[in-house]
């Protein structure tokens, strides 16, 4: 038996990773010339037009080369479109002309967040709330850097103390119930969310994070309303199809599930959860092939994804194709060393070619990780099999017993334990194990 990594363990969750930036302010330039551009910088700079505004704080600085609020504008609009390095130039002028300038060092803090130089960004938010501690802004990018960071308890009170400042910024709201959810705190993350959505009833993506959580919890109906409401807002957001494709899937209705999946790939066609998520369904439906393709499709987008490895492997074994499947096992161990089920499934591999004792060391790899997951139910099982095969009887049996004591209802290792009794002679206890093992057969197969 092999166990096929389900659906992520979290549907797609969309943090607001949109930077929050100070707001420019008109400032007394000695050169009264280059007041009016600037003055136009910011007004393109409201409407995104980033290109004039670029032009227009250019021309308010050939005025004036000590106007620290256009290298602040010129570098806000320098990150808004994507030129990073002249951001970084623009505030790097602006601090070198004022050291104590606060939203220079946010404005900095936010290009280097854009170029994911974390540590840089985290060091600049930080001086900018030194400088300002009332710098709402700084609060909310510097905790996005800590939830990059893994950082979690750091992340949360940087948005509590942007709440504070701000409680009624639903973007924060969303941004402090994913912490939660790393956090595991469920209420409060669903508590979050949706305050989000009563600050802001248009914010998709809070609808589609709260209905992610709904998803993790089996509440399907509670997600697919929110779902709902989620793509009616915004008909393009493909995570949340792919969520809805989640919620479907799970309820067993697999043609809306492959419509949503097909959809949010339409909408964006690197979108790797959808892929390796119609993959699964695939494979539910037998359609192997497709399976393979979905997998291979989210291993090319994402060439470091273990769990796509890990499930084409699956499908490689059941179709009998084990170099292809040991490749993909390999591959998901390598990425992600503490892969319970790849150990187990590379040892089920060697077990069928009837490589018994390499088969044993995978074994044992995954129950060091974790002897007690009730995941190993299986493995404890596949082992206690690989040493009746080496007529290790007792060793066997022992390994059915800790099976059945993380799964009683895993109706094979009754089976195994019955036969490694019967081997031993002991026709007693075979016979309880086989007739356990064939009244939980029944309920599995009425």
């Amino acid at each position: 038996m092999q166990i096929i990594t389900r659906i992520l363990a979290k549907s797609a969750l969309a943090i607001f990773v949109v930077l929050v930036i100070s707001s420019c302010s008109v400032f007394q330039s000695p050169n009264a010339a280059a007041k009016p551009h600037y003055e136009e910088g910011l007004t393109f700079l409201q409407a995104e037009e980033y290109d004039k505004a670029i032009a227009s704080f250019s021309k308010a600085l050939e005025l004036d080369s000590h106007y620290k609020e256009a290298y602040y504008g010129r570098g806000k609009a320098q990150t808004e479109s994507g030129r990073y390095d002249q951001a970084l130039d623009d505030f790097n002028q602006a601090i070198e002309l004022d050291p104590q300038y606060a939203d220079a060092y946010t404005g900095r803090g936010n290009a280097y967040l854009r170029l994911e130089q974390y540590e840089s960004a985290l060091s600049d938010y930080t001086k900018a709330i030194q400088l300002d501690p009332n710098e709402k802004s700084a609060y909310i990018n510097r905790g996005l850097i800590y939830y990059f960071l893994q950082q979690y308890e750091h992340a949360m009170a940087d948005f509590d103390r942007a709440l504070v400042l701000d409680p009624q910024s639903a973007d924060t709201y969303n941004n402090r119930g994913y912490v939660h959810l790393q956090l595991e705190q469920v209420d409060l993350a669903i508590a979050d969310f949706g305050k989000a959505i009563e600050l802001d009833p248009q914010s998709a993506k809070a609808y589609s994070n709260r209905a992610s959580i709904y998803n993790s919890l089996g509440q399907y109906e509670l997600a697919l309303a929110d779902l709902d409401e989620a793509i009616r807002l915004d008909p393009k957001f493909a995570d949340a199809y792919n969520n809805r494709g989640q919620a479907y899937h799970a309820l067993h209705e697999y043609i809306l599930a492959k419509a949503d999946y097909d959809e949010a790939i339409r909408l964006d066609p690197e979108h790797v959860q959808a892929y390796y998520n119609r993959g699964i369904l695939y494979y539910d439906l037998d359609q192997n092939d497709f399976a393979i393709a979905d997998y291979s499709q989210a291993i090319q987008i994402d060439p470091e994804f273990s769990r796509a490895y890990y499930n084409r492997g699956i499908v490689y074994f059941v179709t009998g194709e084990y170099d292809l499947a040991l490749g993909d096992y390999n591959q998901a161990i390598r990425i992600n060393p503490q892969y319970l089920l790849a150990y187990n499934a590379r040892g089920r591999i060697f077990h069928e070619l009837g490589n018994y004792d390499r088969a044993i060391d995978d074994y044992n790899q995954a129950i060091q990780l974790d002897p007690r997951n009730p995941q190993n139910s299986i493995t404890y099982k596949n082992r206690g099999e690989a040493h009746y095969k080496l007529q290790q009887y007792d060793a066997a049996i022992e390994d059915f017993d800790m099976a059945i004591q993380l799964d009683p209802q895993l109706s094979s290792a009754y089976q195994g334990r019955a036969l490694a009794y019967q081997a031993l002679g002991k026709t007693a206890e075979a016979q309880a194990d086989f007739s356990k093992y064939q009244e939980l057969s029944a309920q599995d197969h009425p």
